[in-house]
């Protein structure tokens, strides 16, 4: 949007966050599953694998053609533009090139798919253990011995470590949240435990707006927040589940058509004051997702 000193500059850790959600939720899907064979392992990882790019497909494109309008609206559209799109939409431009594509954040999507395959096959190790330690051992590596603290965000390879090591985090996440969901706690320590996720979660939000950035400190918090979240020994859960459960439903759009609507508000309402744009920010990204939430809700019921 054109503002560089302004609340939440390093949202970019966001992706992370989207990371360890996938991670969580992929690993619980496949510990329910009890694979047999390696060529089972393989077919199941590459259809899971499919479907999850497949949810995405149809925002990807629609997005991305907004974008392209948004970008060449006083321009003339050439076959080369026209390219660009057509690789920008299957996701196999943006981590390739060194200008990014329009919407340059999709370059962590191509390097979660390509994660996303090995990863599915691991989920389905018969010794969860043997999952756990491998995580522990790849995160700790990765943060610590090889001291990652800043991401590029345009290498394919790179991008394709991170997006398995964010995966792997919400392997440990889920470990977390299962052992702690297994305790017998008392009613004072529920609060207690209540006060510690609020707490947690909430120092991650006023340290992002003021741009207090520690990327290891970042991802500790939201782990320990997160697996208390998970637990449901929390008191929230209840209250916070309906409102996870719909901010779930529109994730996708929230992150396909966020970066469209900075796109917009830099080539239309660039003057305003940083504060006002960041406002019409927030409010016109959720809008957007919600009314093209309903529009593909309606739609998938005609068909």
């Amino acid at each position: 949007m054109g503002i560089h000193e302004r609340p939440f500059a390093e949202g970019w850790i966001f992706c992370e966050f989207f990371f360890i959600l996938s991670g969580y939720f992929t690993f619980a899907y496949f510990s329910q599953i009890t694979s047999i064979s390696m060529d089972d392992m393989a077919k199941r990882a590459i259809k899971h694998t499919i479907r999850k790019y497949k949810a995405f497909f149809p925002y990807v494109v629609l997005s991305q053609t907004f974008a392209y309008l948004l970008t060449s609206y006083d321009n003339h559209i050439t076959k080369t533009t026209l390219i660009n799109f057509l690789f920008d939409i299957t996701l196999l431009r943006g981590t390739f090139v060194e200008q990014p594509n329009t919407l340059y954040v999709f370059w962590f999507l191509l390097a979660l798919f390509t994660a996303y395959l090995p990863f599915c096959i691991m989920c389905q190790c018969k010794s969860k253990y043997v999952v756990y330690i491998g995580c522990f051992i790849s995160v700790l590596l990765y943060y610590g011995y090889f001291g990652y603290k800043e991401f590029p965000c345009v290498q394919y390879l790179p991008a394709c470590i991170r997006a398995f090591i964010g995966l792997s985090l919400g392997v440990l996440v889920y470990s977390f949240s299962k052992t702690i969901e297994q305790q017998s706690f008392s009613s004072a320590q529920r609060l207690a435990l209540t006060v510690f996720e609020i707490i947690i979660l909430a120092m991650v939000v006023v340290c992002l707006y003021f741009n207090r950035f520690n990327i290891r400190l970042f991802l500790l918090f939201f782990v320990m927040g997160l697996s208390v979240t998970l637990s449901k020994q929390s008191y929230t859960y209840k209250i916070r589940g309906k409102i996870f459960t719909h901010l779930g439903k529109i994730s996708r759009l929230l992150f396909c058509f966020h970066t469209c609507v900075a796109i917009f508000i830099s080539r239309f309402f660039f003057s305003l004051d940083n504060t006002v744009k960041l406002l019409i920010y927030f409010m016109l990204t959720i809008a957007a997702s919600e009314i093209i939430n309903i529009c593909f809700t309606k739609f998938k019921k005609l068909i």
